[in-house]
């Protein structure tokens, strides 16, 4: 097999690191959006590193990724062995080894190495990740990762992060396909809390709402509206959930199949065979195809979970951004809100190594191109060129349950922001004068005009004295 050269992006990634290693530092974080080829660049820093007779580990967690880690490897002629449990591949003796996280610790055992690769690196915060890595004080470490965000931070991975690429740059590129994003309006969550472990809502109660039928939009009339023939992958709340989607598919004529983390490799396996063959139309699953799944033909995905994780949402969505031969888009279908929640997957957000920052971007500044239908954020349609006239008032309403494409004319983040800070009041127990008083301080008092009392509007607090209110508690 040709082995690949490293795209632009990749080569200036891995030089980046190298540099910062010349410098002194230990410990970097790489961050790249799904399908930029995240695996390529470590593979090829492991090769350069074996040519110069040192000793590489590759650290993830879970069968699939090990597979994923190790079959790449082969592809770039590298040879290693896999320290799993009865793997196939068992060679302590090579020089390079990807290890499952959960097998050293419960061997108590640490290969040799001098450069320590970390696959999805945000799930490397637990302790057992900590303390194997507190195990290497010399060792050279690499983070690697399409969504860093998380609430505390890794910090204990990294010193610096290298970031060569955005995801619309990469369309931009031509090495991910656009996406067309349809949204129905925000589900009713009222009833449903959010976990103090977790920090994403509570399973059983999401499922309640999701499956007693809050959805503002059909799935299967908007699917065969927007997305008809399209291979596509759904991502549902847990197993009922999923199951109740696929009967109503497979009833409407739409053949589907379901998996979860009960489902065994080899179902996995045959299930998105079909949906890659043609077989099958509708792969539903529960939480196993956001990561390590690699699936170029698809076209559409369809988001039937709310979710406060802006990670889970990104993985999710990059699911169908892959290029493939005759794939011109994909259609991402939101029936869960999560638009609303963490705006466009193609936003362009601080990578932050303490915390999960603010966004950039602000959801007023998407468009949709009438030329060509090309969800963007920027003055002109990075595909076409038009520059779009701005909004009327009659396109800025939206018709109560239909799902529409996301656009500044169909999106209207005041009101949205609105609706959370009331609930966010709710929960509190505070007043809503709280909510409206945070509404004007984030937008200003001329665009809150429809949306809060008139004396909000004439209080005039400035942020110190907002803070020291009854309001600002």
């Amino acid at each position: 097999m040709q082995k690949l050269k490293p795209r632009p992006y990749q080569a200036a990634a891995i030089n980046e690191i190298r540099n910062y290693f010349s410098k002194g530092l230990r410990k970097v974080l790489l961050m790249m959006p799904t399908g930029s080829g995240k695996t390529f660049c470590f593979s090829k820093m492991i090769q350069g590193a074996v040519q110069n007779e040192l000793h590489c580990m590759v650290l993830v967690r879970g069968r699939k990724l090990v597979d994923q880690a190790s079959d790449r490897l082969f592809r770039e002629s590298v040879p290693h062995g896999v320290m799993m449990n009865q793997h196939w591949n068992y060679r302590p003796v090579e020089r390079v080894q990807v290890c499952s996280v959960d097998t050293i610790i419960a061997r108590k055992i640490r290969p040799k190495a001098d450069l320590i690769i970390i696959d999805e690196a945000h799930q490397a915060g637990s302790k057992g990740y900590r303390d194997v890595i507190a195990d290497y004080p010399d060792a050279f470490i690499v983070g690697v990762t399409a969504t860093p965000w998380v609430d505390k931070g890794l910090r204990h991975l990294a010193e610096e992060i290298v970031s060569p690429v955005t995801m619309q740059e990469l369309i931009d590129q031509k090495f991910l396909v656009p996406f067309k994003y349809y949204a129905p309006s925000m589900p009713n969550l009222d009833n449903v809390k959010i976990s103090k472990g977790t920090k994403d809502y509570v399973n059983e109660d999401l499922a309640r709402s999701m499956v007693s039928g809050n959805l503002t939009g059909s799935i299967i009339d908007h699917w065969k509206e927007l997305a008809e023939n399209r291979k596509t992958l759904c991502f549902a709340v847990n197993i009922k959930h999923s199951k109740i989607l696929v009967d109503r598919f497979n009833k409407a004529g739409i053949p589907a199949l379901h998996c979860d983390a009960e489902s065994s490799d080899d179902e996995r396996k045959e299930a998105q065979a079909k949906l890659e063959s043609g077989e099958i139309k509708i792969l539903s699953n529960v939480g196993i195809f956001c990561t390590g799944v690699d699936i170029p033909s698809l076209g559409a995905i369809i988001m039937a979970r709310p979710t406060k994780s802006l990670n889970l949402y990104i993985q999710q969505a990059g699911r169908g951004t892959r290029i493939f031969e005759g794939k011109e888009n994909c259609i991402i279908l939101d029936h869960a809100g999560n638009a609303e929640e963490h705006g466009l997957p193609n936003e362009d957000r601080e990578v932050n190594l303490d915390a999960i920052p603010k966004r950039k971007v602000s959801p007023l500044e998407t468009k949709t191109c009438k030329e060509c239908f090309c969800v963007y954020i920027g003055p002109t349609c990075p595909e076409c060129g038009a520059v779009p006239p701005p909004p009327t008032e009659a396109e800025i309403k939206e018709a109560e349950g239909k799902l529409k494409e996301l656009t500044a004319e169909t999106y209207d983040p005041i009101a949205s922001a609105h609706k959370q800070l009331i609930k966010e009041a709710k929960k509190r127990g505070y007043k809503k004068g709280w909510a409206h008083h945070r509404l004007v301080q984030r937008f200003g008092a001329e665009a809150c005009v429809e949306y809060v009392p008139d004396y909000v509007l004439n209080f005039g607090l400035t942020n110190n004295a907002f803070k020291s209110s009854p309001f600002g508690r």
